[in-house]
């Protein structure tokens, strides 16, 4: 994740009690939180090397960090952070669904436009083109499949249909 929602008077208004370093660690864990996008995993040693400092410094501050999370099942949840989270998820769903109708309405309207979709396949000829023309090497007129013909023979037949 590259970005979320930072909301500087609740995240003040809540770590007032904080020292510099319980705040700085806290932050931190937010910041991980937010980038693997779900809960920390609830281990001292860890949690330490997340918030960037030894595991003495850690055990010093985790007290009152540790009273911003949930411990469940072996992690460590944030409410704030998981309504966060389910927001950007419904966003995203949302965004993605816009641009799927967007793109449908789009690429529907231009394939409207063709001439072949037009056709429905009760009104299709079935049998192949084809063309009767003095094709070289024959000596003289033959029926050739032109479906079969590749676009430099195409031309080289239209030339010599109009002489």
């Amino acid at each position: 994740m590259d970005w979320y929602p930072w909301y500087i008077r609740d995240f003040r208004r809540d770590t007032l009690h904080l020292s510099l370093a319980e705040e700085g660690a806290y932050r931190r864990l937010i910041d991980q939180y937010m980038e693997q996008r779900g809960p920390l995993i609830d281990d001292d040693a860890s949690l330490a090397r997340l918030a960037g400092v030894g595991l003495d410094e850690w055990l010093m501050v985790a007290p009152k960090v540790r009273g911003f999370f949930q411990p469940k099942d072996g992690k460590l949840h944030h409410k704030r952070c998981k309504q966060e989270l389910d927001a950007q998820n419904e966003r995203f769903k949302r965004h993605s669904e816009r641009g799927k109708k967007a793109a449908f309405a789009k690429y529907s309207k231009i394939n409207d436009k063709r001439p072949s979709s037009m056709l429905t396949p009760t009104t299709l000829n079935t049998t192949p083109i084809t063309t009767t023309s003095f094709v070289s090497g024959v000596g003289g007129p033959a029926r050739k499949d032109m479906s079969k013909l590749g676009a430099a023979e195409l031309v080289a037949l239209t030339k010599r249909g109009r002489q």
